[in-house]
């Protein structure tokens, strides 16, 4: 099939996560491929990512999808597969959409740059950036549209002044992991008032990542509330149980339909005194009201 593609775009997809050894054969066939494939969708065992991607190193020029996903079977929560620094030798000058899930490539790697989604779902385990390192992947990406991340947030509880980043067509951020990541994220990146916003995040003991995170939540209410778009609110529902609290605040847009803006899911069981924590999470988004 391969050589009667010739030198056709290739769309790689290879979701099966009980491949034979026959069909791990063909990708691997597949992969030596890659400076012709422009979509490439793995979904296998971190095993089998090892020995495919033991020797892929040749650019990918026409590549514009990359998603994979090593996080079958892995029960244990074992740390997932490390990409290569020469990981399709650095060149893919057509990427715009990658999904990483218990795959992770260095911080500096060129493949994070350009691109317009971006999805980066690691294991507890999953090294985390540097906040420095953080704000420069996202600068590198200043059309980004949509940023989906677990688990790999800056665990930073400092407010730097000279670390940003400006993305200006970011329509879609969700946040996974501690408080203190969620809010340091938040703290050092601007996007526009009309962002659907999705933070799951879980606190620990003390206080301080819990008022990192209601500092952070009072500034985008009040950015939201100084834009034309606080007329536009149109629901604001708060659920507390003794486990945490969701806050899922919605919208209507420009076609009449009603749509999530800001939702909020805080898992809170080490916290000591939840009622006190609720109060002040209301006063945080109270300046959204409607």
């Amino acid at each position: 099939m391969l050589k009667r593609s010739k030198m056709a775009p290739l769309t790689i997809k290879m979701t099966d996560h009980f491949i034979t050894p026959k069909g791990l054969e063909y990708v691997s066939a597949t992969l030596h491929h890659m400076f012709r494939a422009r979509e490439l969708t793995l979904s296998l065992s971190k095993e089998h990512f090892a020995k495919l991607f033991s020797d892929i190193n040749q650019p990918a020029p026409l590549l514009h999808t990359l998603s994979l996903d090593a996080s079958f079977a892995n029960y244990m929560r074992e740390p997932g597969v490390m990409l290569p620094e020469d990981f399709m030798d650095g060149h893919t000058p057509r990427l715009c959409n990658l999904e990483l899930k218990d795959c992770h490539l260095p911080w500096n790697s060129p493949l994070l740059k350009n691109l317009t989604y971006l999805k980066l779902h690691q294991g507890d385990t999953a090294p985390l950036p540097s906040l420095e390192q953080f704000i420069n992947i996202l600068n590198r990406m200043p059309g980004l549209e949509v940023l989906d991340l677990k688990n790999v947030l800056p665990d930073n509880s400092t407010i730097s002044s000279s670390l940003h980043s400006d993305l200006p067509r970011l329509r879609v951020l969700r946040l996974d992991g501690q408080a203190t990541g969620c809010a340091s994220t938040l703290n050092h990146t601007w996007f526009p008032s009309n962002t659907a916003i999705q933070i799951i995040c879980s606190l620990g003991v003390n206080d301080e990542p819990f008022n990192m995170l209601l500092l952070s939540l009072s500034e985008i209410c009040c950015r939201f509330s100084s834009s034309s778009l606080s007329d536009a609110l149109r629901s604001l529902n708060v659920s507390m149980t003794d486990r945490g609290v969701l806050i899922d605040a919605g919208i209507t847009t420009n076609t009449s339909r009603v749509q999530s803006w800001l939702r909020l899911s805080m898992s809170a069981s080490g916290f000591n005194d939840k009622k006190m924590m609720d109060i002040r999470l209301l006063e945080s988004v109270s300046t959204v009201e409607a």
